[in-house]
């Protein structure tokens, strides 16, 4: 059951939106510093279409949790630099089939490398099994169901402005 009494205001450094913002500045730093020319969520979404083959749009923003508008934006860039294409699905013409380039599975290499090297950094502050801990924590968190706001035009989640295309 869960408890609906009030909780006490936390302190600052215990508040877990406070701690989760500098968690992800700090990772998003470190990012760029090793992958500057390539957004983590750029880096989800080549590794679903590694992972799954080509995908419809609708599919590759479901597996890579990036909304509708946001996607838009980051395959035309994918697509500019010759990292994925995008086709007209013959059976369906409103839908755009992604794939993968070869261009793209280079790059993905190179980059799945330098990620590599920040997770071993994570795993030598954290530990392997406290990093894995994280990892599952933040999986549940993210697959949280999101409850819609009240008077709102969606479910909670934003739809579009991030400024990871």
């Amino acid at each position: 059951m869960t408890n609906t009494s009030p909780r006490p205001r936390p302190q600052l450094e215990e508040a877990l939106p406070h701690q989760l913002r500098r968690a992800g500045q700090a990772w998003t730093a470190l990012w760029q510093q090793r992958l500057p020319d390539l957004t983590s969520p750029q880096f989800a979404v080549l590794l679903a279409l590694d992972d799954h083959g080509s995908l419809d749009q609708s599919a590759l923003g479901a597996l890579a949790a990036v909304d509708r508008s946001t996607l838009t934006v980051l395959l035309d860039r994918l697509e500019a630099r010759g990292l994925v294409t995008k086709e007209m699905d013959p059976a369906n013409r409103r839908r755009r089939i992604v794939a993968l380039t070869d261009t793209g599975r280079r790059h993905l290499t190179a980059a799945v490398e330098e990620a590599g090297q920040l997770h071993a950094r994570v795993e030598d502050l954290l530990g392997e099994h406290r990093l894995r801990q994280l990892v599952e924590m933040l999986r549940v968190l993210g697959d949280m169901p999101v409850q819609p706001s009240p008077g709102g035009t969606g479910p909670g989640r934003p739809e579009s402005g991030s400024p990871n295309r």
